[in-house]
Formats: C-alpha cells, sequence, structure tokens
C-alpha cells in the first residue's frame, strides 16, 4: 500500500513538471553594418554584451557605407544589438530573431532628423 501511494506521488510530481527546454544551438551568419550620414562621429556598437566597435567614423558615400563587422557565426536566433553616438545623446536597442541563415543588421543615422535606427534584412547587402 505503501509502494502504490508512493509510486502515486512521484507520478503526480513528473507529471506537473516543466519540460526543460535546451538552448537554440543553431548557428546563424550576422553582419552588421553602419551605413549613411555618419561624420567623423563616436560611435559604440554592441552585440549581446560584446563591444563590437567604439570609434569615430566617417561614411564612404561611395560604397555608402561606414564600417562592417565582416560576417561572424552567431548561436541562437534571438541578439541585441545597442547603437550610441555619444556626443549627440542618441542611442538605439533593437533584438533580432534570425530566421534566415544569413542576415545584416544595418544601423543607419539620419541627420536631418536627429533619428538613429537599425534595420534587420536577411541575407546579405552588397555595396557596389
Amino acid at each position: 500500500m505503501k509502494r502504490c501511494r508512493f509510486m502515486l506521488l512521484l507520478t503526480g510530481l513528473l507529471a506537473g513538471c516543466n519540460p526543460v527546454t535546451a538552448p537554440d544551438s543553431t548557428e546563424y551568419f550576422l553582419i552588421v553594418e553602419l551605413e549613411s550620414a555618419f561624420e567623423n562621429d563616436s560611435v559604440t556598437v554592441v552585440l549581446d554584451d560584446e563591444v563590437l566597435l567604439n570609434r569615430r567614423l566617417t561614411t564612404d558615400y561611395s560604397i555608402n557605407m561606414a564600417w562592417s563587422s565582416n560576417l561572424r557565426v552567431v548561436t541562437g536566433a534571438r541578439h541585441t544589438l545597442h547603437a550610441t553616438m555619444a556626443e549627440k545623446q542618441l542611442s538605439t536597442t533593437f533584438t533580432a530573431n534570425l530566421t534566415a541563415d544569413t542576415t545584416s543588421m544595418l544601423v543607419e543615422f539620419d541627420a536631418p532628423n536627429n533619428q538613429l535606427t537599425v534595420r534587420q534584412v536577411d541575407g546579405l547587402v552588397f555595396h557596389l
């Protein structure tokens, strides 16, 4: 009888537990690029607590790009990018949910409106 009660109690405890899900170990290719309107601006870019960039830069308008992280491998689909222009007191945080095997995160500064934005594009963006 004690054994039956113990088995029922154990079964009830196990049935009430939430399954533990393994972290997403899928690998993705990600590139972060700073595009238009940077003019000798001090910029900091942080991806998932890793500082990717912390320096002054200027956009090369012949390719419409100021800086590129180069292609990097990241694990898991969810990543947070934080970009800051301290002198202009601007910052933005963007959370990406990667769905394609290769993704570009593009940081742009809109000087007339004084806005810093990030957009996500599936695939690579080619600058010609």
